[in-house]
This record gives C-alpha cells, sequence and structure tokens, in this order.
C-alpha cells in the first residue's frame, strides 16, 4: 500500500510527497511498493528510473550514490507548493504567479531544455505543445548532469 496520493506537497530542496531527496530506492519501496515499471534510460546506467503511473510520478535515482535525485511529475498528479497546483495546465500563470512570490524562474526554451526552471525552488516545467511535466530536483542535480553531459546552455 502507498503511502503518498496523486495530490502531494512540494518542499524544495526537501522533499516530494513522502519522498525525500536523498531517500534509497530501498526506502522509495517501503513507502510506494513495487513500481508499476523500472526503466533503464541509457546503457550503462545502474540504477533504474521507476514509473508509479496511478500516482503520475516517475522516480530518478543518482548514478553516483543511488539516492533519490529527481522526480517528475505528469497527468494524474497534483503537485502543490504552497496551495499553487503546478500541473496546472495554465502554466504561464502558475509561473507567474510563482514570480510574483519572489521566486527566479528561467526561461530555457531557447537554450538547450525545453521549458522553464527555478534553481531557487528546485523546479522546472518540461513543456512541448502543452505542459508535459514538472519535476523537481535536489540540490547539486545539475552538477552531476552536467559533468556527464555537459553545461546547459
Amino acid at each position: 500500500m502507498s503511502l503518498m496520493t496523486n495530490t502531494f506537497d512540494i518542499v524544495p530542496y526537501e522533499r516530494v510527497g513522502c519522498i525525500n531527496f536523498g531517500d534509497t530506492r530501498s526506502q522509495v519501496l517501503d513507502k510506494l511498493g513495487a513500481p508499476d515499471k523500472s526503466l533503464i534510460r541509457n546503457r550503462g546506467q545502474l540504477m533504474p528510473r521507476d514509473a508509479y503511473y496511478t500516482l503520475g510520478i516517475f522516480i530518478s535515482y543518482s548514478q553516483k550514490d543511488g539516492l533519490v535525485d529527481l522526480v517528475e511529475s505528469f497527468e494524474p498528479a497534483e503537485p502543490m507548493l504552497q496551495g499553487i497546483n503546478l500541473m496546472n495546465p495554465n502554466y504561464k500563470k502558475t509561473i507567474s504567479i510563482l514570480r510574483c512570490a519572489g521566486y527566479n524562474i528561467e526561461d530555457q526554451r531557447k537554450t538547450s531544455t525545453c521549458g522553464y526552471e527555478s534553481y531557487d525552488i528546485g523546479i522546472g516545467f518540461y513543456i512541448l505543445e502543452k505542459l508535459e511535466t514538472v519535476y523537481f530536483f535536489n540540490k547539486g542535480y545539475f552538477d552531476e548532469y552536467n559533468a556527464k553531459n555537459g553545461p546547459q546552455k
């Protein structure tokens, strides 16, 4: 039985629902049960990416130490930050509200990613034609990413 529903609170750089940044995969499995699917995205990847489709989340683990370092939400998830549903299809309004609250949200669409990111609160919005996912990352996540893939532009 899962300790989490598809509506969950975000505490930046600390936790996503009951999943703490820094949890081991074993701790995640204790909290959520077995994933619907475990994916290995790249050849040579040591840690899987666990999919929980009914919750609307993917959980990724650091290849360096095996601890949770990224949680990605998609429908039907409703990640909440200070009462704001971050999966609101009107992502421009959500980003505007976050900016008015004093958070720096960077537009990354013209560089290397498709969306917006805030290093203030460890959140990113992945947008193609519409809002696809909202992801939450741990401090240092992009340091490990950039060491492997080169710096983001």
